[in-house]
């Protein structure tokens, strides 16, 4: 499908983690995340890296996405906006419900990918 949906489905996935389990996404932001413990996830991080920037390269080849913007840049920047979101629900600011969870994929997908587009 087009690059957008395809960022905002791996927001969904992401972030729709947090209405699975909950208690496993604090242990994976508090004890993984800023941890030496990153490291033995390295491999899984890089694969998911990976996957963003063939999606922000699909994006650019398809003209949906800025030609001007390095693709493994623009990954991390997909990566660390979900991140920081699981990261504050974690701190204290958790949804309340599905629809709070939906806002939160309908706006980072939003943000990113306006921010992507061809001006």
């Amino acid at each position: 499908g087009p690059a957008r949906e395809q960022v905002r489905r791996v927001a969904a996935v992401v972030l729709g983690s947090w209405k699975l389990n909950p208690e496993l996404v604090r242990v994976l932001v508090r004890e993984v995340a800023r941890s030496p413990q990153l490291q033995n996830e390295i491999e899984e991080i890089r694969q998911a890296m990976d996957a963003l920037e063939r999606i922000v390269r699909r994006g650019q080849e398809t003209e949906e996405f800025r030609q001007s913007l390095n693709p493994r840049l623009a990954a991390w920047v997909v990566y660390g906006a979900l991140e920081e979101v699981l990261t504050g629900w974690v701190m204290g600011a958790p949804p309340d419900d599905d629809d709070d969870v939906a806002e939160a994929v309908q706006t980072v997908s939003a943000v990113v990918c306006d921010g992507l587009v061809l001006d």
